[in-house]
C-alpha cells in the first residue's frame, strides 16, 4: 500500500505564526496528537510541549531559516519532510490571507 503525503500528516495539528518583527517571516509548528491534551473550557487544544518548529522568510521564494525539532521523535519524518510541509501550509496560509 502506498503512502501519500497527506496521509503521512494525519494526527498532526499545525499551526503558522507570522513573526510580529518581520512581516516576511513565518513559523510553522507541528504537534503530533499524542502531545496535545483537550483540556480548555472551550475544548481548544493545549500543547503539552514544544513540536517541532520550521521558521520561514518569504522573499517571494519561501526559504527556511531555521528547523528546530521536537524533544521527542513521533513518526518516521525527516527535517525534509517538514520543511516541504511547512512550505505547502505557508503557501495556502498566505494564498486565503490574499482573498
Amino acid at each position: 500500500m502506498s503512502v501519500t503525503l497527506n496521509d503521512r500528516w494525519r494526527g498532526f495539528q499545525l499551526e503558522v505564526r507570522p513573526d510580529p518583527l518581520h512581516p516576511d517571516r513565518y513559523e510553522v509548528e507541528f504537534w503530533p496528537n499524542e502531545m496535545m491534551a483537550a483540556s480548555g473550557p472551550e475544548g481548544e487544544f493545549h500543547a503539552i510541549a514544544r513540536g517541532t518548529v520550521v521558521t520561514l522568510e518569504d522573499q517571494g521564494v519561501l526559504k527556511v531559516l531555521a528547523f528546530h525539532p521536537s524533544e521527542q521523535q513521533y513518526s518516521d519524518l525527516q527535517r525534509a519532510d517538514y520543511e516541504e510541509k511547512a512550505r505547502e501550509v505557508l503557501w495556502d496560509y498566505r494564498l486565503k490571507k490574499s482573498l
